[in-house]
């Protein structure tokens, strides 16, 4: 009972810092809650939620409460995808060769098929 309490405040406390809320009300929005909307957003009064609730909504702002997705969207929109492949050729000169540095060898985003490429995109947007 204590943690659940923990939780709400945490959610309280930190709820601001997330600079998109889009999870957390499809949380809502999916479990049903009732809220009520206006200008300025919508209230949720978190005492009402059944404890599930209360721990998703926790660990989803934990989760990304220093997610910088800030950083992925300025690269995706500054870099294009051919982009990436020329920053890649550079970097290895053939498909199937691995960079070595200091003892550690790196993929090549190039050996990736275009379905990976998605999969690694969608991927840079979630820190677990």
């Amino acid at each position: 009972m204590e943690d659940i309490k923990k939780q709400r405040y945490y959610i309280y406390e930190n709820i601001n810092k997330l600079k998109n809320h889009n999870q957390i009300i499809d949380l809502i929005n999916i479990e049903g809650c009732k809220y009520t909307e206006n200008d300025n957003g919508i209230f949720l009064n978190l005492n009402t939620i059944e404890d599930k609730l209360v721990t998703m909504i926790y660990h989803t702002i934990l989760n990304n409460i220093n997610y910088k997705e800030d950083i992925y969207d300025n690269i995706n929109k500054s870099i294009n995808q051919d982009d990436l492949y020329d920053i890649n050729s550079d970097i290895s000169s053939d498909k199937n060769e691995t960079v070595k540095q200091g003892g550690t060898e790196y993929l090549s985003f190039k050996e990736f098929s275009k379905k990976d490429h998605e999969i690694i995109e969608h991927s840079k947007k979630y820190n677990l």
